[in-house]
C-alpha cells in the first residue's frame, strides 16, 4: 500500500487517500469508509471481512475493474454502496440485501449478472 492518511471521527468514519488497495485492519466497529479518489484496482474477497456494522462504503473514482463475488458477504447493515467512476464492466451478483442506494454510473457496464438485483427489496436509488 502506498502511504495513506487516516482521519477518524469518533471511530465512525475513516478517510483514506493514496491507496492502491483496500487497507488492512480497519476496526470492526467502523460504520462508514471513504475510499474515494484513490488508485484501487480490485476488491478482493476478504477486503471488508468482519466489517458487519458497515453502513456506507464509498469507492467512487478509483480504477476498480474487478469485484470478487464474495466481497460484500455478511454485510447486512450496508445501505450505501458507491462505485461510480471506475472501470467496472459488469454489475456483480451477491450484493448486500439491505442496500438502499447503489451507484454505478460512469463505468463501462456492458453486462449485468443474472441475479444482480435479486433480493434487493429496499433499493431506492440505482
Amino acid at each position: 500500500i502506498l502511504g495513506f492518511n487516516l482521519d477518524c471521527n469518533q471511530g465512525f468514519m475513516f478517510l483514506f487517500s493514496g491507496l492502491i488497495s483496500v487497507p488492512e485492519k480497519i476496526p470492526e466497529d467502523t460504520v462508514m469508509i471513504d475510499l474515494q479518489n484513490n488508485d484501487i484496482t480490485e476488491i478482493q474477497e476478504d477486503d471488508f471481512k468482519g466489517l458487519n456494522k458497515l453502513y456506507g462504503l464509498f469507492l467512487n473514482n478509483n480504477k476498480i475493474s474487478k469485484i470478487h463475488p464474495k466481497a460484500f458477504r455478511n454485510m447486512d447493515h450496508l445501505r450505501l454502496l458507491y462505485l461510480s467512476y471506475n472501470l467496472l464492466t459488469e454489475i456483480p451478483a451477491n450484493l448486500p440485501p439491505n442496500i438502499i442506494e447503489l451507484r454505478f454510473h460512469e463505468n463501462n457496464i456492458n453486462r449485468i449478472q443474472k441475479d444482480a438485483f435479486k433480493g434487493l427489496r429496499k433499493l431506492h436509488v440505482l
